[in-house]
């Protein structure tokens, strides 16, 4: 017996000692070339152009960069799904208002739970004391102890360089005000906001609302989608327990109040006579259904905001309780924003089709939710139009939207000048905004963005899985340059692991230290972990 024990002893130790080696392969060898993958300049001239910046700034470690410019989806087919062979990418987040409570941004894209097969942690960012400061934050009631877990989970991330923020995102949004009147600013998110959709006018011409937006939805299930164009099209079709006002503090919608009882329990009074876009009624049991439903299959990247959830008791037709798994400091400003109520009729019956593997596959191609306008037609690549729904309980002002993609954000404006459309969405780049800037009937609005465009990289393999190179890159990274060069004066820069906008304000730590611009800084920091350079100039790995 313990002959058979020693040997397998030995088989696992040479396998181990073959395994690490294979890992550790590029011992002493060049850095191998390292390809970003970044956006079009079709779709984003701002970020492509920002990644060339960045490959120049890495080139000056020593480091070969290839820059792919590619299709937006093309990026999310590599960087979501296992095996995670990519080694960096520049992309956005955009500003919407499940990303306003902290949650969505420390948690859900930097807590190792989230680096897995499809989720929100794509880098595979893992640092054990960060994740134990957001735990500690996700679970407490207390908002002031919550801002005190994150502002050291902040310090943590910048520490680590376990995200590279470029520039915040202002938004310089633009409509015309010839046309539209009772437009509001939300805090971090601008004119593109729910109260606007439901309480703004259109004072001459038609009653409808004509949105161009600089790209197409991608699909119609809220369970899968993962895109802010998508969201914000669900915003308006789905209705939710609360909204963000433009204060953005959490107000009722489909819920009339709530109350929490406990760290663990919270009671929620839904609004009497609430209907469905098919006329049938909205319950508790609908709510219900819609929170075990997600828990069962998951809610895409709104799934965190779910499974807090240990039960949802029904007491009457519009009465239920919220059991919770533990305390959730999210829970009202993100969970109850977040999650739009499915009919439970309708997906129910989803569940059931031998057609599809999970209902993720479902096409939802004539969406009935209970929102302030319902769904008309999407003609992809043309439009969508969604109509206003009478029986909603706060009746939108607007009888029509229609939302126009272009391709070519240069025709935008055009269509803006001319009025083939009211209202731009999303942002603005540079010389948009000088454009728009001399048309006397059109508002131009700047908010700064909770948003961001940022640099991610694949923390599970080298070079971007040791921290120390990831230190040097934030030494030649300047994202002072970077924003002045690709939006002039039109964005606000971050840095290395700043992750909440200043717009924030409660959320941002104030007091982040920052990394100076300097190339010996970068490459004392490379020396000192051991790497060379060779007598061309490229960097090695550590013997």
């Amino acid at each position: 017996m313990r002959r058979k024990l020693l040997i397998s002893f030995i088989v696992l130790l040479v396998f181990s000692i073959g395994f690490t080696s294979f890992i550790y392969a590029q011992d002493g060898e060049k850095v191998p070339t390292q390809t970003i993958m970044t956006a079009t300049p079709e779709y984003d001239q701002a970020r492509y152009e920002s990644t060339y910046l960045i490959r120049d700034s890495l080139e000056k470690l020593g480091v070969d960069i290839d820059v792919e410019p590619m299709d937006l989806k093309v990026i999310l087919s590599k960087i979501k799904p296992e095996p995670w062979d990519y080694d960096a990418y520049v992309k956005g987040w955009g500003s919407t208002v499940e990303r306003i409570d902290p949650h969505f941004f420390m948690y859900n894209l930097l807590h190792s739970d989230e680096a897995r097969h499809n989720g929100s942690n794509r880098q595979g960012h893992s640092n054990p004391e960060y994740d134990k400061l957001v735990d500690k934050a996700e679970s407490t009631m207390d908002p002031k102890l919550r801002q005190e877990y994150l502002y050291k989970a902040q310090e943590v991330l910048v520490d680590d360089v376990g995200v590279f923020p470029i520039y915040y995102e202002d938004k310089y949004q633009a409509y015309n005000k010839n046309r539209l009147a009772n437009v509001e600013v939300q805090g971090g998110i601008g004119i593109i906001n729910y109260e606007n959709f439901t309480d703004m006018e259109i004072i001459s011409g038609e009653n409808t609302l004509k949105i161009a937006h600089r790209r197409d939805l991608d699909l119609l299930n809220p369970l899968s989608s993962t895109l802010y164009v998508d969201r914000q099209i669900f915003d308006l079709i789905y209705d939710y327990l609360a909204r963000l006002d433009n204060t953005n503090e959490p107000i009722p919608s489909a819920a009339k109040d709530w109350e929490v009882e406990d760290d663990t329990t919270v009671a929620v009074t839904l609004k009497e006579d609430l209907k469905f876009h098919d006329g049938e009624p909205l319950t508790a049991e609908d709510v219900k259904f819609t929170f075990d439903y997600g828990k069962e299959y998951g809610f895409g990247s709104l799934d965190s905001y779910v499974q807090p959830v240990k039960e949802v008791e029904v007491i009457d037709d519009t009465t239920l309780k919220f059991h919770l798994n533990k305390p959730t400091g999210y829970f009202i400003s993100g969970t109850l924003v977040s999650i739009p109520i499915l009919p439970k009729h309708i997906w129910e019956d989803v569940i059931e089709r031998e057609d599809l593997d999970t209902p993720h596959d479902w096409p939802n191609s004539n969406p009935i939710g209970s929102g302030p306008y319902t769904f008309d037609h999407w003609r992809s690549g043309e439009e969508i139009s969604l109509l206003k729904f009478d029986d909603f309980h706060t009746p939108a002002n607007i009888d029509r939207i229609l939302q126009i993609p272009f391709a070519n954000p240069d025709a935008v404006i055009g269509a803006l000048e001319t009025g083939t459309v009211d209202i731009v969405n999303p942002e603005l780049n540079a010389m948009q905004i000088r454009q728009v800037k001399t048309m006397e009937k059109i508002e131009l609005v700047r908010t700064l963005g909770i948003g961001f465009t940022f640099i991610g990289y694949n923390q599970r393999r080298l070079p971007w899985s040791d921290v120390e190179f990831r230190k040097a890159v934030a030494h030649v990274i300047d994202v002072e340059e970077i924003t002045n060069t690709v939006y002039e004066d039109y964005a606000t820069p971050a840095g290395a692991g700043k992750i909440i906008s200043f717009s924030n304000e409660y959320w941002h730590n104030p007091n982040l230290s920052e990394y100076e611009t300097s190339l010996d800084k970068a490459k004392d920091v490379l020396k000192e972990a051991g790497y060379t350079w060779d007598e061309n100039g490229k960097l090695h790995y550590p013997n």
